[in-house]
């Protein structure tokens, strides 16, 4: 995604998705920025986390158009 982002402090979600099943309706795929940095994880239903990414460096500059990508491989975990 492209991503543009006037102030890039604090938590800014961008991506979320939600199960019906999930019994406390956490999010399950998740994408954000907190403060530059960017976050990717997924939860299983039961709230497991799958994995948990976050950018060790600030890679999302406020006011400056940023293209974000990411991947998972299931195997490689």
């Amino acid at each position: 995604m492209w991503v543009k982002l006037t102030s890039t402090a604090g938590r800014q979600s961008l991506f979320d998705t939600i199960a019906a099943q999930s019994p406390e309706h956490k999010g399950n795929y998740h994408f954000e920025i907190v403060d530059g940095k960017v976050r990717w994880f997924t939860r299983a239903i039961d709230g497991t986390v799958i994995f948990n990414v976050v950018t060790a460096q600030v890679v999302v500059p406020p006011n400056q158009w940023t293209h974000l990508v990411g991947t998972y491989d299931k195997k490689q975990g």
